[in-house]
């Protein structure tokens, strides 16, 4: 094994992303439809939260912005809790 200095695998797992989530999912006639349809694919991308990111987009990453983790754990645990109730609210009466 030879120690890598650089990696490509970050734009590599950007390329999988882009092909799986969008490309594959739609009808691409051609090169020059492709081209048009790479901005909009792009923009999605780039506005949609990622876990990765600690839910930040990658634009507001790119900004330097954070998110104030502490009140979003307890936003999560209120609207798990809301979605509990509502389920048991409207569970299926034959189980």
């Amino acid at each position: 094994m030879i120690d890598v200095q650089c990696s490509n695998s970050l734009i590599e797992a950007y390329n999988k992303v882009i092909k799986y989530n969008y490309l594959y999912r739609m009808v691409v006639s051609n090169g020059n439809h492709l081209k048009k349809l790479i901005p909009w694919i792009v923009g999605d991308f780039n506005s949609r939260p990622h876990v990765s990111l600690e839910g930040l987009t990658p634009n507001e990453k790119y900004g330097n912005l954070t998110l104030d983790q502490t009140s979003l754990r307890s936003l999560k645990a209120k609207a798990s809790q809301k979605r509990k109730e509502h389920n048991f609210k409207n569970r299926c009466v034959n189980c």
